[in-house]
């Protein structure tokens, strides 16, 4: 990324992804609360005009830092819980979903943070259970 925006894009990704190093080491177990990082990063970064503030680009880093060690163990557990199921019904469609759900949670934070992204992710969810429920488990 040699254009303008693809390095600004960048710095803002590095820099938000600092800035929840900080949050998530002072509400390490509990988190700031879900939909909450926002505020917190305005605490902490108050001297910003309020157009910057942005959850940060990483679904699992802002899982981590809204609800903590306890909630990211949960969420984690579930998401390995429905790959390790797929796997063992021979799945594959779980398993495509799954793992393009994993890959595109590392670069984008609205599946957890917008209206829509919850009920997205949660409905896939729910599908992919739904399935692997499908054989009598």
């Amino acid at each position: 990324g040699e254009n303008s925006l693809e390095i600004k894009s960048t710095q803002e990704r590095i820099t938000s992804l600092e800035q929840s190093k900080k949050i998530i080491k002072d509400n390490l177990f509990f988190g700031t609360g879900i939909g909450n990082y926002t505020l917190v990063l305005k605490k902490y970064y108050g001297e910003e005009k309020y157009w910057p503030y942005q959850p940060v680009h990483n679904t699992f880093v802002l899982i981590l830092a809204e609800i903590g060690l306890f909630g990211f163990f949960s969420f984690i557990v579930i998401f390995f819980y429905l790959i390790y199921k797929s796997f063992k019904y021979d799945l594959f469609i779980n398993l495509a979903l799954l793992t393009s759900l994993f890959v595109f949670m590392f670069f984008d934070h609205w599946l957890w943070s917008l209206h829509f992204g919850i009920l997205f992710l949660w409905m896939i969810f729910g599908i992919i259970y739904r399935d692997i429920s499908s054989y009598n488990i």
